[in-house]
């Protein structure tokens, strides 16, 4: 299992071009629990081609488990995460493969764990010799017990020479009873690429966990070889099956706030973080940071500011994972100017500009009160 950042999430789909037309539909939700959830599919579904669908505004860091068919080869994946209401289960399925059914379990790891030694085995059955006297020797008698499996039944006797009958056989449904303990269960006919179910957090403990299956169409171009997959995590070995499921936490969507740089960068401040702030792999104490915060307005000295702000608020601000990713946009292209002192008038390149233009934008609206 890992964890990725909502940012992986915020993708926008390529322009495909589809055979034929491809149309939105609605879908009920498949919910034999208490939960009550919408399912959502992507507005656009495209046969076996790859839409990217999108959390819009994620919390914290979301989560990413491989789907693993029982060959061991990785057939799609399973991302969790949320926003400041709803929980997104959001299965993919890889290359050129679609996804046919999901199965999904979220909730209570309690239930989970109850499974382990339930649920109801096969009978095993008998058979029966069918009393016709022409054979060499006499009737035929019993077959043996066919076990292990859902409805067994026994094979007919030999007629007539003195054998018994075939062992027992039997439907062998067990796997499919561990989905009727799941929350969602969906068949999908439109051969999509991602399928989202979108669950209210109001309806999940603080911490929960998840079971998800997929039968994935994954052949050659749209080829029909379809396989089954497990989201991988733990084992459950209940009667019904094996179950994997894996452990996740909301994410806080508290974005914190960061210290007003004119507190930061005036007279002789106390940084809560210790007598230095360490930026593009340089150190700088309060007097140097005063200097460059005085200095005339550049790119470098909007840049170094912000930085520094934002490590100097490391214990209270929270900031969103593309955030995250501009500082470092900002913070790589400060390590090719050295350590500064003061701020020699540096101009940064487009991409480096509209990185320092979204951090400020950021840290504007988040200043600590």
């Amino acid at each position: 299992m890992r964890k990725i950042t909502p940012l992986a999430f915020l993708l926008t789909a390529a322009l495909v071009v589809a055979v034929f037309s491809c149309k939105k539909e609605a879908v009920s939700p498949g919910n034999t629990g208490s939960m009550q959830a919408d399912i959502n599919k992507p507005a656009q579904q495209v046969r076996c081609l790859r839409i990217i669908d999108t959390l819009a505004n994620p919390c914290g860091t979301s989560t990413r488990v491989n789907l693993i068919a029982s060959n061991g080869a990785v057939v799609g994946t399973v991302t969790v995460g949320n926003d400041t209401a709803n929980l997104f289960v959001t299965f993919s399925a890889s290359g050129r493969g679609y996804l046919n059914a999901v199965h999904l379990f979220v909730g209570d790891c309690a239930i989970l764990s109850a499974l382990a030694g339930s649920g109801n085995g096969g009978s095993c059955g008998h058979g029966s010799g069918d009393n016709n006297n022409q054979g060499d020797d006499h009737n035929g008698g019993s077959g043996h017990q066919g076990c292990n499996t859902n409805n067994g039944f026994g094979g007919d006797g030999h007629s007539g020479d003195g054998r018994g009958g075939d062992d027992g056989h039997g439907d062998n449904n067990g796997g499919a009873q561990c989905f009727d303990h799941f929350t969602y269960n969906e068949s999908i006919d439109d051969r999509s690429q991602l399928y989202t179910v979108k669950i209210p957090l109001s309806s999940l403990s603080n911490c929960f966990c998840v079971a998800a299956n997929v039968s994935v169409s994954n052949g050659s171009g749209c080829g029909n070889s379809t396989v089954s997959a497990w989201a991988t995590g733990a084992t459950i070995n209940a009667s019904c099956g094996t179950i994997n499921y894996f452990s996740v936490c909301k994410q806080s969507c508290s974005q914190g706030c960061v210290l007003a740089p004119g507190q930061l960068f005036q007279g002789e401040p106390t940084w809560p973080n210790g007598p230095s702030v360490t930026v593009a792999g340089f150190t700088y104490v309060p007097s140097v940071a005063n200097l460059i915060y005085s200095s005339p307005a550049s790119d470098s000295r909007s840049g170094f500011i912000l930085i520094a702000s934002l490590k100097i608020s490391a214990g209270s601000a929270n900031p969103p994972a593309e955030i995250v990713a501009d500082a470092a946009i900002v913070e790589t292209w400060l390590a090719t100017l050295g350590q500064l002192s003061g701020a020699p008038p540096y101009t940064a390149p487009a991409n480096v500009e509209a990185a320092i233009a979204a951090l400020q934008a950021w840290e504007t609206a988040h200043i600590c009160p």
